[in-house]
């Protein structure tokens, strides 16, 4: 009787393993019951109505599971199938390269070649015109770097003259 009552403290403390409490679940089935521990009585009978207690069953989750997840796959997989189809084949709508200039589609691939380039050209060009002021301004910073060691060398100067005056 004194296990009991240290095997119950255990338990509401959480403290008791699995072989512990399986005692308990016996002790409490039994017919040797005690009064003083008739009060747990119907904790422990709640354990053996909840043995026989049907649940459903998990399989029935996983089941749709698998199918969703067997779904996706498929789904996916065929997906992956037709965008490799097109890319290896194309349609026949993408097989040919053109470029549209002014609003006229232009075939050959030269031609529209030569027309980029083209334009490239005049875009170098016109770069190029409105780079010349920067070009002058970098000039004019060259011409400026002797006039800053002038004023490093003012600040020496004045430097040295306050050390002579304090010595």
């Amino acid at each position: 009787m004194e296990k009991i009552n240290e095997l119950l403290d255990k338990y509401f403390k959480g403290n008791t393993s699995i072989e512990e409490e399986n005692i308990l679940k016996a002790y409490f089935a039994s017919e040797k019951v005690k009064p003083e521990h008739m009060t747990y009585k119907p904790l422990f009978k709640v354990f053996e109505l909840e043995v026989k207690i049907n649940y459903p069953s998990k399989r029935k989750k996983r089941a749709k599971r698998f199918h969703l997840r067997t779904f996706f796959y498929t789904s996916s997989g065929v997906a992956a199938a037709i965008l490799l189809t097109f890319w290896l084949f194309g349609s026949p709508a993408m097989q040919s390269d053109y470029a549209i200039v002014n609003g006229t589609r232009i075939n050959d691939n030269e031609i529209a070649q030569q027309m980029a380039q083209d334009k490239i050209n005049k875009v170098g060009s016109m770069l190029q015109g409105r780079l010349k002021p920067l070009e002058s301004l970098e000039t004019v910073k060259n011409r400026l770097e002797p006039a800053k060691k002038i004023f490093e060398i003012k600040n020496d100067i004045l430097d040295i003259k306050q050390k002579l005056n304090f010595e």
